[in-house]
């Protein structure tokens, strides 16, 4: 059993942050015109409740234009209950620019962590849900690659 815990927290770890973040860019002469990533994870029905919860969310954008137009936006969330047990986080990422010269960066990161004390030979299970949607579109494309 102790093996499936340690399976099943190294599972949360790794995949949670991963599916919730992006890095985005976008440069002058080999550029996507509009890159943009969100991602959710939803847990719920634990057969335990936490002893403890935390979320975390990150985002930070970047947008540099000589000429052009650019926009950059990233935006976080995230919460995990302890009564009833259930977590959630999205992250959005988008990167737009426009006629010329621009650099647009956006990167959102929403993690969930749950301790949980289960005892030994002891049932622990949750359901999960995820989505992950990543968009490239590009205006010319003998000009610019994605």
């Amino acid at each position: 059993m102790k093996k499936y815990q340690q399976s099943i927290k190294q599972f949360l770890l790794l995949v949670t942050p991963f599916l919730a973040s992006s890095v985005l860019a976008i440069s002058p002469s080999r550029a996507a015109t509009f890159a943009g990533s969100e991602g959710t994870f939803e847990l719920t029905n634990f057969s335990q409740s936490p002893s403890s919860v935390s979320a975390e969310t990150f985002a930070d954008t970047l947008a540099i234009s000589k000429g052009g137009t650019v926009t950059a936006l990233a935006q976080s969330e995230a919460f995990f209950l302890q009564v009833p047990p259930q977590g959630f986080n999205s992250s959005l990422s988008l990167a737009f620019g426009e006629n010329g010269n621009y650099l647009a960066q956006a990167e959102s990161e929403a993690t969930l962590i749950g301790i949980f004390d289960i005892k030994a030979d002891t049932d622990f299970y949750f359901n999960f849900a995820g989505n992950l949607e990543l968009l490239t579109s590009i205006d010319n494309p003998p000009g610019e690659k994605a």
